[in-house]
């Protein structure tokens, strides 16, 4: 008897499926100044202080009107 010599592995289907999809190009970066937006970093820092205060109000307004009943 003579062995047999094994064949070509059958592709997973995994790799079947990603070969079916269409390539994808990833976004570049802007580059230079030019195309940059300017934010102002301290907009989300005064907005977060701004809801704290008011945050810290409310709960004492309802315990006060709790308290009056």
């Amino acid at each position: 008897m003579s062995a047999k010599e094994p064949g070509p592995l059958p592709q997973s289907s995994s790799k079947k499926h990603h070969e079916n999809l269409p390539s994808v190009r990833r976004a570049r970066p802007p580059v230079g100044w030019h195309k940059t937006v300017a934010q102002l970093p301290h907009s989300t820092t005064v907005w977060a202080w701004l809801n704290t205060v008011v945050m810290l109000k409310q709960p004492m307004k309802i315990t006060e009107e709790i308290g009056k009943d």
